[in-house]
Protein backbone atom coordinates (compact mmCIF):
# COMPACT_ATOMS: atom_id res chain seq x y z
CA UNK A 1 0.00 0.00 0.00
CA UNK A 2 3.10 2.46 0.77
CA UNK A 3 4.80 2.18 -2.66
CA UNK A 4 1.11 2.45 -4.16
CA UNK A 5 1.01 5.65 -2.31
CA UNK A 6 4.19 7.08 -3.07
CA UNK A 7 3.38 5.94 -6.86
CA UNK A 8 0.46 7.89 -7.03
CA UNK A 9 2.25 11.30 -5.25
CA UNK A 10 5.31 10.52 -8.00
CA UNK A 11 2.85 10.38 -11.02
CA UNK A 12 1.03 13.99 -9.32
CA UNK A 13 4.47 15.48 -9.20
CA UNK A 14 4.66 14.75 -12.83
CA UNK A 15 1.86 16.10 -13.66
CA UNK A 16 2.61 19.64 -12.08
CA UNK A 17 6.12 19.67 -13.28
CA UNK A 18 6.84 18.34 -16.83
CA UNK A 19 9.62 17.02 -18.18
CA UNK A 20 12.69 19.78 -18.52
CA UNK A 21 12.79 20.69 -14.88
CA UNK A 22 11.26 21.96 -12.40
CA UNK A 23 10.42 25.71 -12.83
CA UNK A 24 12.58 26.16 -15.64
CA UNK A 25 12.19 29.12 -16.91
CA UNK A 26 11.48 29.74 -20.46
CA UNK A 27 13.06 33.19 -21.08
CA UNK A 28 11.34 35.87 -24.07
CA UNK A 29 12.37 36.30 -27.55
CA UNK A 30 12.07 38.63 -29.78
CA UNK A 31 12.14 39.49 -33.74
CA UNK A 32 14.36 42.28 -34.11
CA UNK A 33 14.96 44.83 -38.11
CA UNK A 34 16.74 47.53 -38.86
CA UNK A 35 15.85 50.22 -40.97
CA UNK A 36 19.61 52.06 -41.77
CA UNK A 37 19.68 55.02 -43.33
CA UNK A 38 22.16 57.90 -45.00
CA UNK A 39 21.83 60.55 -42.24
CA UNK A 40 22.51 63.26 -44.99
CA UNK A 41 19.41 62.71 -47.07
CA UNK A 42 17.59 59.48 -45.45
CA UNK A 43 17.77 57.26 -48.41
CA UNK A 44 17.82 53.85 -47.31
CA UNK A 45 21.09 51.96 -47.35
CA UNK A 46 19.30 48.68 -48.04
CA UNK A 47 21.27 45.48 -46.46
CA UNK A 48 24.41 46.10 -43.90
CA UNK A 49 26.81 44.47 -42.17
CA UNK A 50 26.71 43.64 -38.99
CA UNK A 51 30.29 43.66 -37.26
CA UNK A 52 28.58 42.60 -33.42
CA UNK A 53 25.41 42.45 -31.79
CA UNK A 54 26.41 41.11 -28.38
CA UNK A 55 24.40 40.64 -25.10
CA UNK A 56 25.28 43.07 -22.24
CA UNK A 57 24.32 39.89 -19.99
CA UNK A 58 25.73 36.61 -21.58
CA UNK A 59 28.19 38.26 -23.80
CA UNK A 60 27.11 36.36 -26.88
CA UNK A 61 27.49 37.50 -30.47
CA UNK A 62 24.09 37.11 -32.29
CA UNK A 63 25.25 38.92 -35.48
CA UNK A 64 25.61 35.36 -37.43
CA UNK A 65 22.21 34.67 -37.01
CA UNK A 66 20.85 38.09 -39.13
CA UNK A 67 19.22 37.52 -42.65
CA UNK A 68 19.75 40.69 -44.13
CA UNK A 69 18.88 43.30 -41.82
CA UNK A 70 16.23 41.32 -39.27
CA UNK A 71 17.33 38.76 -36.78
CA UNK A 72 14.62 36.20 -34.88
CA UNK A 73 14.68 34.13 -31.73
CA UNK A 74 16.78 36.83 -29.75
CA UNK A 75 16.40 37.04 -26.01
CA UNK A 76 15.30 40.20 -24.26
CA UNK A 77 17.97 42.14 -22.69
CA UNK A 78 20.47 45.10 -23.66
CA UNK A 79 22.23 44.44 -26.82
CA UNK A 80 25.70 46.38 -28.43
CA UNK A 81 25.02 46.68 -31.67
CA UNK A 82 27.93 47.68 -34.59
CA UNK A 83 27.38 47.94 -38.36
CA UNK A 84 28.93 49.53 -41.01
CA UNK A 85 28.28 50.09 -44.90
CA UNK A 86 30.63 50.63 -47.68
CA UNK A 87 31.11 54.27 -48.34
CA UNK A 88 29.89 55.27 -44.55
CA UNK A 89 31.38 55.74 -41.16
CA UNK A 90 30.81 52.56 -39.12
CA UNK A 91 27.73 53.41 -36.25
CA UNK A 92 27.13 51.75 -32.85
CA UNK A 93 23.76 51.51 -31.14
CA UNK A 94 22.44 50.24 -27.13
CA UNK A 95 19.29 48.10 -28.28
CA UNK A 96 16.89 47.24 -25.35
CA UNK A 97 14.80 44.17 -26.37
CA UNK A 98 11.92 44.15 -24.16
CA UNK A 99 9.06 43.41 -26.68
CA UNK A 100 8.29 40.77 -29.47
CA UNK A 101 9.06 42.82 -32.25
CA UNK A 102 11.81 45.72 -32.19
CA UNK A 103 13.03 48.11 -34.88
CA UNK A 104 15.98 50.14 -34.94
CA UNK A 105 16.72 53.03 -37.13
CA UNK A 106 20.59 54.23 -37.35
CA UNK A 107 21.40 56.94 -39.99
CA UNK A 108 25.28 56.37 -41.40
CA UNK A 109 27.55 59.57 -42.06
CA UNK A 110 29.39 59.23 -45.18
CA UNK A 111 33.24 58.42 -44.80
CA UNK A 112 36.02 61.05 -45.08
CA UNK A 113 39.12 60.90 -44.89
CA UNK A 114 40.95 61.63 -41.31
CA UNK A 115 38.13 63.34 -38.97
CA UNK A 116 34.30 63.17 -40.52
CA UNK A 117 33.38 66.70 -41.58
CA UNK A 118 31.41 68.48 -38.95
CA UNK A 119 30.12 71.79 -38.44
CA UNK A 120 29.04 74.63 -36.53
CA UNK A 121 24.93 75.76 -35.66
CA UNK A 122 24.98 79.40 -33.81
CA UNK A 123 21.32 80.54 -32.85
CA UNK A 124 19.54 83.32 -31.45
CA UNK A 125 16.30 82.85 -29.28
CA UNK A 126 13.94 85.55 -29.57
CA UNK A 127 10.64 86.26 -27.45
CA UNK A 128 11.11 85.16 -24.13
CA UNK A 129 9.04 84.85 -21.29
CA UNK A 130 10.07 87.47 -18.76
CA UNK A 131 12.03 85.84 -15.96
CA UNK A 132 12.88 82.93 -17.91
CA UNK A 133 16.25 81.07 -16.45
CA UNK A 134 17.77 77.75 -17.02
CA UNK A 135 17.73 78.09 -20.89
CA UNK A 136 18.93 74.80 -22.67
CA UNK A 137 19.32 73.56 -26.43
CA UNK A 138 19.28 70.17 -26.99
CA UNK A 139 20.21 68.84 -30.93
CA UNK A 140 19.31 64.96 -31.30
CA UNK A 141 19.67 62.95 -34.42
CA UNK A 142 16.69 62.36 -36.71
CA UNK A 143 18.04 59.39 -38.11
CA UNK A 144 21.48 58.69 -35.27
CA UNK A 145 21.95 58.37 -31.40
CA UNK A 146 23.79 61.74 -31.83
CA UNK A 147 22.84 64.44 -28.69
CA UNK A 148 24.31 67.98 -27.99
CA UNK A 149 23.44 70.34 -25.50
CA UNK A 150 24.04 74.02 -25.20
CA UNK A 151 23.30 76.49 -22.36
CA UNK A 152 21.32 79.59 -23.85
CA UNK A 153 22.40 82.93 -22.69
CA UNK A 154 20.16 85.32 -21.10
CA UNK A 155 20.46 87.36 -24.30
CA UNK A 156 19.04 84.27 -26.08
CA UNK A 157 21.98 83.15 -28.21
CA UNK A 158 23.44 79.61 -27.64
CA UNK A 159 26.58 77.91 -30.21
CA UNK A 160 27.15 74.10 -30.48
CA UNK A 161 30.00 72.91 -33.09
CA UNK A 162 31.24 69.81 -34.07
CA UNK A 163 27.93 68.73 -35.14
CA UNK A 164 28.19 65.73 -37.95
CA UNK A 165 26.23 66.69 -41.93
CA UNK A 166 22.32 65.11 -40.47
CA UNK A 167 18.61 65.63 -39.86
CA UNK A 168 18.11 66.94 -36.37
CA UNK A 169 15.62 67.95 -33.65
CA UNK A 170 16.15 70.98 -31.90
CA UNK A 171 14.30 71.24 -28.28
CA UNK A 172 14.59 74.76 -26.78
CA UNK A 173 13.29 74.21 -23.12
CA UNK A 174 13.21 76.06 -20.01
CA UNK A 175 14.08 73.21 -16.91
CA UNK A 176 11.12 70.73 -17.71
CA UNK A 177 8.48 73.18 -19.95
CA UNK A 178 9.18 72.79 -23.74
CA UNK A 179 9.05 76.24 -25.74
CA UNK A 180 9.92 75.00 -28.83
CA UNK A 181 10.56 71.90 -30.97
CA UNK A 182 11.99 72.12 -34.93
CA UNK A 183 13.82 70.38 -37.17
CA UNK A 184 17.16 71.13 -38.58
CA UNK A 185 19.23 70.49 -41.63
CA UNK A 186 23.09 71.06 -40.50
CA UNK A 187 25.10 72.53 -42.61
CA UNK A 188 22.79 75.83 -42.22
CA UNK A 189 23.96 78.24 -44.49
CA UNK A 190 23.47 81.42 -41.62
CA UNK A 191 23.03 81.54 -37.83
CA UNK A 192 19.14 80.12 -37.23
CA UNK A 193 16.66 82.88 -35.84
CA UNK A 194 13.63 81.32 -33.10
CA UNK A 195 11.35 83.50 -32.54
CA UNK A 196 8.84 81.97 -30.52
CA UNK A 197 6.27 84.73 -30.80
CA UNK A 198 5.95 83.81 -34.39
CA UNK A 199 6.95 80.60 -34.14
CA UNK A 200 9.21 78.27 -36.27
CA UNK A 201 10.27 79.38 -39.96
CA UNK A 202 10.21 76.14 -41.87
CA UNK A 203 10.72 78.05 -44.95
CA UNK A 204 14.17 76.26 -47.22
CA UNK A 205 16.07 79.14 -47.39
CA UNK A 206 17.44 78.16 -44.28
CA UNK A 207 18.58 74.85 -45.23
CA UNK A 208 21.68 74.03 -47.59
CA UNK A 209 22.25 71.04 -50.18
CA UNK A 210 25.04 68.83 -49.21
CA UNK A 211 28.18 70.55 -50.09
CA UNK A 212 30.81 73.35 -49.28
CA UNK A 213 29.43 76.03 -47.82
CA UNK A 214 31.21 78.33 -49.85
CA UNK A 215 30.02 76.50 -53.10
CA UNK A 216 25.88 76.81 -52.19
CA UNK A 217 26.27 80.36 -51.60
CA UNK A 218 28.00 80.87 -54.77
CA UNK A 219 25.63 78.24 -56.40
CA UNK A 220 22.88 80.69 -55.32
CA UNK A 221 24.73 84.10 -55.92
CA UNK A 222 24.94 82.87 -59.90
CA UNK A 223 21.33 81.81 -60.17
CA UNK A 224 19.96 85.02 -59.25
CA UNK A 225 22.47 86.89 -61.78
CA UNK A 226 21.33 84.33 -64.71
CA UNK A 227 17.51 84.83 -63.12
CA UNK A 228 18.02 88.70 -63.26
CA UNK A 229 20.00 88.81 -66.80
CA UNK A 230 17.50 86.53 -68.41
CA UNK A 231 14.46 89.25 -67.00
CA UNK A 232 16.35 91.90 -68.42
CA UNK A 233 17.03 90.36 -71.63
CA UNK A 234 13.08 89.97 -72.29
Amino acid sequence: MNRFRAFIALSAGLLIFPAGGLGQNHPETATLHLKVLAAANGMDLGVVKIEHFRSEETGKDFSAHFRGNSVDDIPYGTYRLKLRQVGFESAVRWVAVKQPVVWVVMGLTVGALGSPMSYPLSAMVRGLPSGTEDLWARLMGLYSGAVFDAKVSTSGEFVIDGIPQDHYVLVIRAGTLVLETRTVAIPLRAPLLIDLLRGPDTSPKQFLNPGPLSQGDGSAKRNDRAQASAQTNK
